[in-house]
């Protein structure tokens, strides 16, 4: 089994793909390397593409302690580094996404290009006018779920998440296309969730970060696009 200490924290890995350039893809904090299932194949026709388990998820080791987006982001940095994958093509997905964006304010050597995907960055809304009830609406919603699995009501945390937070009412019950079922992933990387949705970052710490990058909020008309080498 592939798997490399970094930070203390042994981190399982999976490499697929002998041509192109590095290509690494980070998760959620709901899921694990599996998430990227479904893209992996067609990619590694073009990249060399580096999938892993961020710690306290699946099969990387569970360390003592919340854990926090700085640890996340370094054991990123380590992990590429110590593989050999740099620069790379460095995309993350809804909490993956926010671990990216640091790493890029933090460390723009690492990066060919930047791909993000609905990052949670609520801060970012914080002095938009016309987005106060809708991010007011978001932070009700995630603090019952955070409510929830403190108190230990872990299947009832993970259950509101995925039908108030992530996927839509329903979406609980409904079957997935996943083989694995989406209820016990949920209800196992649970309490992982309790981590704080704030990164730290801000866009200003981006803005001299020459390699092109992608985000998107999640509609195709709010998709940002910049290149800027």
């Amino acid at each position: 089994m592939p798997a490399t200490r970094v930070n203390g924290v042994r981190l399982y890995w999976e490499l697929t793909g002998e041509r192109g350039d590095p290509l690494i893809l980070v998760h959620g904090s709901w899921g694990d390397h599996h998430n990227w299932d479904p893209v992996v194949p067609a990619l590694s026709r073009s990249f060399r593409v580096l999938t892993y388990d961020r710690r306290g998820h699946s099969q990387s080791q569970r360390p003592f302690g919340q854990g926090n987006v700085r640890d996340d982001v370094a054991d990123l940095a380590a992990l590429i580094e110590h593989l050999g994958c740099v620069p790379a093509h460095i995309v993350g997905n809804s909490f993956g996404g926010s671990i990216v964006l640091r790493l890029a304010g933090e460390r723009p050597e690492l990066f060919r290009t930047l791909i993000v995907h609905e990052p949670p960055l609520f801060r970012a809304l914080e002095n938009v006018s016309t987005a106060q009830m809708a991010l007011s609406a978001a932070q009700e919603r995630i603090a019952s779920v955070v409510e929830l699995l403190r108190a230990g009501k872990v299947t009832e945390g993970a259950r509101a998440f995925v039908e108030t937070v992530a996927f839509g009412p329903g979406a609980w019950e409904a079957p997935f296309r996943d083989p694995r079922d989406l209820r016990l992933q949920c209800s196992h990387m649970a309490r992982r969730g309790l981590r704080s949705g704030r990164t730290g970052a801000r866009s200003t710490s981006l803005a001299w970060l020459c390699r092109s990058c992608v985000a998107d909020v999640g509609r195709p008309e709010s998709a940002l696009l910049s290149s800027c080498g």
